[in-house]
């Protein structure tokens, strides 16, 4: 392994130890289909992931967070897109950098499970593009952007409390488009998917509450 992948496994050994996150989820109803047929409910992903990253990255670490609305129109009025977000961070241990992810849904499912049970899977392709850090009063050069894709698979079962469990599973994977972007030490890492079949190049599990937050 590499140092930068020995680096990772010791930093996701740390989060083990760390105090579970708390972050406020928010959720639209929209049309279920374009020009009616019902209703969905749908994770507003803009202000979701800006709370995410904020409890994850310090409260300040968000600067911009957007979707791009539907072209059937089949969102209701103050929800947002569910497949396309770009946000601007700055975390608090960055150095003071600031960094654009574009994040886009290429292939999602779902089904019902049973009662109040459901499960979903969802291929997200990340694209981060790290922007100049002030250096001697002068900025160095922004670094080649970093691709891959994130599968995410997560079940969801409403509790007898009125809470709902979610357990989560997410493998990040090399995108081989980018393989120009990628660091040399993730480039050999490419090559042996690319001989083996694609593989995970990180996997974890979660397990979340969603609980209704008081009015």
């Amino acid at each position: 392994a590499s140092e930068r992948q020995l680096a990772a496994l010791e930093r996701a050994r740390a989060a083990l130890d760390e105090p579970a996150l708390a972050y406020r989820a928010r959720f639209a109803r929209v049309s279920a289909a374009p020009g009616g047929g019902g209703e969905a409910c749908v994770c507003e992903r803009p202000f979701t992931v800006a709370s995410i990253s904020r409890a994850a990255m310090g409260a300040d670490a968000v600067l911009a967070a957007g979707g791009v609305a539907q072209p059937d129109g089949a969102l209701l009025e103050g929800a947002t897109s569910a497949d396309e977000l770009e946000v601007r961070l700055r975390p608090s241990g960055a150095g003071g950098r600031t960094f654009r992810v574009q994040l886009q849904v290429v292939g999602r499912s779902a089904r019902a499970t049973g009662d109040g049970a459901f499960e979903c899977a969802e291929l997200t392709r990340q694209t981060v593009f790290a922007e100049g850090a002030a250096q001697r009063g002068a900025y160095a050069p922004a670094a080649a952007p970093s691709v891959k894709e994130i599968e995410t698979t997560s079940t969801y079962d409403l509790q007898p409390s009125g809470r709902v469990l979610s357990r989560q599973r997410t493998a990040t994977f090399l995108v081989a488009d980018g393989a120009y972007t990628l660091p040399s030490s993730d480039l050999a890492a490419l090559a042996r998917a690319r001989a083996a079949g694609r593989y995970a190049v990180d996997v974890r599990t979660y397990e979340l509450q969603y609980a209704r937050a008081a009015d």
